[in-house]
């Protein structure tokens, strides 16, 4: 019964010795760089201006547009560029040429509509600029072949045809 006792008033003694654990604090720092990202979606992008007929006229074909599809993050500022696989040598100098066995055909690309700034030869519109939502963005490109002479004096039959790179850089 002794032991009882010893071992209880040891306990007692311990819990009202008024002894505390020690501690410490320390800060740290949290924090997290946003890098601004965009995407950007050329899969809808195909432009047919159709059949075309003599280019002795300018021909626009505004019933048919392909669209590309820009997010980029809330507030993000963005352009597009777009770059032919022609950039140079067509009948005219616009940055923009199709080809059919070598022969080459001149035409543009305007953003939105035929009343913007086309995509110079350099690949820039100053229509084709804008600020990121979050949300998908549509820029509608619209097509033109001026008027113009081929070489040679007739033009090729069959498909002319020219692959486009559009870069968007944010």
């Amino acid at each position: 019964m002794l032991k009882k006792v010893t071992l209880a008033a040891l306990t007692a003694a311990l819990l009202t010795s008024g002894a505390e654990a020690a501690t410490q604090t320390g800060t740290f720092t949290v924090s997290a760089t946003f890098n601004p990202t965009c995407t950007l979606d050329t899969s809808q992008g195909t432009y047919n201006f159709g059949v075309v007929g003599a280019t002795s006229s300018t021909f626009q074909n505004g019933n048919s547009s392909g669209q590309l599809i820009i997010n980029c993050s809330t507030g993000t500022p963005y352009s597009l560029t777009m770059q032919s696989s022609h950039a140079t040598g067509g009948p005219i100098s616009t940055g923009f040429n199709m080809s059919n066995a070598g022969q080459l055909m001149s035409y543009r690309l305007y953003p939105g509509s035929f009343g913007n700034a086309p995509w110079d030869s350099f690949g820039n519109s100053t229509n084709a600029n804008g600020t990121g939502t979050g949300s998908d963005q549509r820029i509608y490109v619209l097509g033109e072949i001026p008027s113009q002479t081929p070489s040679g004096g007739v033009w090729n039959t069959g498909v002319f045809s020219d692959t486009v790179t559009a870069t968007v850089t944010y």
